[in-house]
């Protein structure tokens, strides 16, 4: 779809310039206007442009020259950086519940349901350095050939995207705060499935308030361990000796429904 076509489409059934005009300015007095900024960096995006320069570059003098004009990536950087997530994220909202109405969720092998994926990663990680946003916990790492558990300080971006649809469709992104996962798994477990390999503990909460839906959703948290042996390998005088350990890796995640389940055992979500 070339790109005329493509913002004719996002006017027809979005009137998606009136939705961009509407979303707030962040910064006082600003030389370029925050739907232009919006513009570059949704347009680059739809065009798979990587970086803040390759966006500098298409604006000035390649396919984004005449839509957008020059605009720095120190402008777009700044322009993002003072820009409220709060507006975008509802706006993505209103898209997808459009899309919904219009029948571009449904999909067979979800059988009409529209299912969303949230999934997170952890970024800007030291051992040394942390602000008062920051996540952390402990990590082993080898010191001079010997394992040693530090504490690890990092942040954690958390996207929503609804992968039911033959194109995933984000809904939104945020940074998760501390304690956010772990409130989710808290007091004791309500099963417990267990075998040499790996033991399951799975935690039910039947009504948990989602305030972007406006709806209640049962939660089942699940934390696995699983029993491993790894090759470790230590110093022994001026030779490496290998070997091997045993190692527990653990694994949280988490699955939410808005279904009645009725008579159905409150962990079925995690197997589907």
């Amino acid at each position: 779809m070339a790109r005329h076509r493509f913002e004719a489409y996002l006017d027809k059934v979005f009137d998606f310039p009136q939705l961009v005009g509407a979303l707030p300015e962040g910064r006082h007095s600003p030389t370029h206007p925050w739907h232009k900024v919006f513009d570059a960096v949704f347009l680059a995006a739809a065009m798979q442009v990587p970086s803040l320069l390759q966006i500098e570059a298409e604006c000035c003098r390649g396919a984004l020259a005449k839509r957008i004009g020059p605009i720095s990536d120190d402008t777009i950087g700044y322009a993002l950086q003072r820009q409220s997530p709060e507006p975008i994220f509802a706006l993505g909202c209103d898209i997808a519940r459009r899309l919904k109405r219009n029948g571009i969720l449904r999909s067979d092998w979800s059988r009409g349901l529209v299912v969303a994926a949230v999934d997170g990663i952890e970024i800007c990680s030291s051992l040394a350095r942390c602000c008062d946003a920051c996540m952390e916990g402990e990590v082993q790492h080898k010191v001079r050939g010997e394992m040693r558990t530090d504490i690890q300080y990092y942040h954690r971006i958390v996207a929503a995207v609804i992968v039911s649809t033959p194109v995933p469709i984000p809904l939104g992104i945020r940074f998760q705060k501390d304690g956010e996962a772990e409130r989710f798994s808290t007091g004791p477990p309500a099963s417990v499935q267990s075998d040499p390999k790996q033991e399951l503990r799975c935690w039910h909460l039947p009504q948990v308030d989602w305030p972007v839906a406006d709806r209640l959703v049962r939660v089942v948290t699940t934390v696995r361990i699983e029993h491993k042996r790894q090759v470790t390998v230590s110093q022994d005088g001026d030779h490496l000796t290998k070997g091997k350990a045993d190692v527990a890796l653990e694994s949280t995640n988490s699955y939410a429904t808005n279904f009645d389940l009725g008579a159905i055992p409150p962990t079925c979500p995690r197997p589907l």
